[in-house]
């Protein structure tokens, strides 16, 4: 702060910026009409004056402005003696109480971009408005402007990214955080399980371009697809589980998800999914091990007998021991399924779940495991 109070002064001493205390309207009435107030013309040396009054909070909010000497026929008149600075009588900032006079965006950001050697800027478009005003600083000062470049928005289709908003329905209770997964922040992409790989290709894509974009999900999808194909492990899951008592099975070791698994002779139970069940007598191949007719349907589960090990249709996934998992969905609903309780599901890790998509390990908790949808 002291270094932007050493540069207003400096501005004041060249006669380029002036301490207004005129009506605000009224203000404004005379800058449309491309008139100057009755303070713009007064000596440098009363504003001076003015300016210490500010700096020791002689003056109150609303008082005294300093305002930058433009152009009044500027076509903008947002443009024609833009503020620097003004007072504030009870600071927010979390560090300092006792400072009075705040500058403005364009002041601060232009003051530093010269102190710190700033040479390009990348501007959304949006702000386009700022060089026009920065560069009167500039030229005042004898100073080169940096190279500038002006982006459009990139916008994800179908969310909002204004932070301001985000923060308000944060506060509201709408959404959980700013990694909740309805969102479109980066925090919200990572916990569904985009990948940073995947953030950078599509930014780089798009390009540096004056036009706003639009990142289509199925395109977002698409990218993250590819990148996680290779890495994702694929998992059985039960979504309407039941369990199956198979009688009179051989014994087998079976090699199935990934690991070998030894089953019981006599009596091995199981669990599938209950859709692939339609009637008793039927006959089902379980995936990797050996089938089994249907010898009964009853509430605490389903009994069946061993009936051979010849390749037929249909293959049903089977788990041993599941473990309920809980899916949050991009519309906040959430989708029950079981998954084996002897995978290692690692906080943070993406699996692809068969009949499902790609979801990303949330928490682990003892008896459940928490995720989140990112996509099919």
């Amino acid at each position: 702060l002291n270094i932007y109070k050493r540069y207003m002064k400096k501005l004041v001493e060249k006669g380029r910026a002036y301490v207004c205390t005129c009506n605000a309207e009224e203000w404004r009435e005379k800058i449309k009409k491309q008139m100057p107030c009755k303070c713009r013309n007064k000596k440098p040396a009363l504003h001076l004056k003015r300016l210490e009054k500010m700096f020791k909070h002689k003056y109150k909010e609303g008082e005294a402005v300093l305002r930058l000497k433009t152009s009044l026929s500027h076509p903008d008149p947002s443009v024609r003696d833009w503020w620097l600075a003004r007072i504030v009588d009870e600071p927010k900032h979390p560090f300092v109480k006792d400072e009075h006079v705040w500058p403005s965006y364009n002041f601060a950001s232009a003051i530093d971009d010269h102190l710190l050697g700033v040479t390009l800027i990348i501007r959304g478009q949006e702000h386009a408005q700022n060089e026009v005003k920065q560069r009167f600083l500039y030229n005042y000062f004898g100073w080169e402007y940096p190279h500038t470049i002006y982006t459009g928005r990139v916008m994800l289709e179908g969310v909002t990214l204004s932070t301001s908003k985000i923060g308000e329905a944060i506060k509201k209770g709408i959404y959980s955080g700013w990694d909740d997964p309805r969102l479109g922040t980066i925090m919200a992409l990572r916990r569904r399980g985009f990948l940073a790989e995947t953030i950078r290709e599509i930014i780089l894509d798009i390009g540096v371009k004056p036009n706003d974009s639009t990142i289509q999900w199925k395109t977002l999808e698409a990218l993250n697809r590819k990148h996680l194909s290779n890495i994702a492990p694929r998992i059985n899951a039960l979504f309407k589980p039941v369990k199956l008592i198979v009688e009179f099975p051989p014994e087998k070791e079976v090699e199935y998800g990934g690991k070998k698994i030894q089953l019981n002779p006599g009596l091995q139970d199981f669990y599938i999914d209950r859709t692939f069940v339609e009637e008793e007598g039927q006959i089902l191949r379980l995936r990797n091990a050996y089938n089994v007719r249907i010898k009964k349907i009853t509430a605490i589960g389903i009994f069946a007998e061993f009936a051979g090990d010849n390749k037929i249709e249909p293959i049903v996934s089977w788990i041993l021991k599941p473990i309920k998992t809980n899916v949050l969905m991009p519309d906040d609903s959430k989708k029950e399924m079981y998954l084996d309780s002897e995978l290692e599901m690692k906080e943070g890790k993406i699996y692809y779940v068969n009949g499902l998509g790609f979801v990303r390990v949330d928490k682990t908790l003892e008896n459940e495991v928490l995720a989140i949808f990112a996509h099919k």
